[in-house]
């Protein structure tokens, strides 16, 4: 594991008969944030970047003043950019891989298997906004500053969370030929789904953002990588 976790992996082959023979696996992998050296500002823990401007007349920055002073949220900033803030107590994520398959040997040189495999992960990397105005019904003329959810000084607070899930289930089948009378034939159907919600961290694969980081259930469906059916054949023939 990537600070001492528990990984274990674990295979099993099992011969029925002569001619069958059903495998299995599972195991359990770590994985890290997808941000890299690419983009040094968006790896944690982030960076707060503040503008000020000047009266043309005044200093805007004296350096024996301090530049946030002892709290930097308790007042008004001018053009805050947070790349991100994010959570302290991070964990690595966490996905479990697990195969099932039944392979059978028939009229010599073809082989045919029927099987299940998939991976469920927890504590995906995502982003999500902190600081989202709550919202209110079409009466309220409130503005949606003065309902900012963490602090009405500031706007959007970008935040890199272990929140986001995701599973891959599939069923596949495999027909195979070996090399014989000059032909060699490989074809698999895959029947799957990827679901869950893992928006982009910084180089993510999903580019549609949290809507509401109370409700993430909401955001669970297919993923952008989400190919329910495939069927692949390849072939090869010795001509005279």
């Amino acid at each position: 594991g990537t600070s001492g976790e528990f990984a274990p992996r674990l295979g099993i082959a099992y011969q029925l008969t002569n001619k069958t023979v059903l495998r299995t696996g599972y195991g359990i992998f770590y994985g890290f944030l997808d941000a890299s050296s690419g983009g040094l500002a968006a790896n944690p823990p982030g960076n707060l970047g503040i503008s000020t401007s000047g009266n043309t007349i005044d200093p805007t920055l004296v350096l024996g003043n301090a530049t946030f002073g002892s709290n930097p949220f308790n007042q008004a900033l001018l053009a805050p950019a947070f790349i991100a803030t994010r959570d302290p107590n991070w964990k690595p994520e966490f996905t479990q891989m697990y195969n099932l398959s039944l392979q059978h040997q028939f009229a010599g040189n073809w082989l045919v298997e029927v099987g299940f495999m998939g991976n469920d992960s927890s504590r995906l990397s995502i982003t999500i906004n902190d600081n989202d105005a709550a919202p209110v019904p079409p009466s309220n003329t409130s503005t949606p500053q003065s309902r900012r959810r963490v602090s009405t000084f500031l706007g959007d607070l970008p935040c890199y969370c272990p929140q986001g899930y995701s599973n891959y289930n599939a069923l596949t089948l495999n027909a195979e030929k070996r090399l014989s009378s000059g032909l060699t034939l490989l074809t698999n159907f895959t029947w799957s789904r990827a679901l869950g919600f893992a928006p982009p961290l910084y180089w993510g694969i999903n580019s549609a953002s949290i809507l509401d980081p109370t409700n993430l259930s909401r955001e669970y469906g297919p993923l952008e990588f989400d190919i329910e059916k495939r069927f692949v054949v390849s072939y090869t023939y010795d001509l005279p």
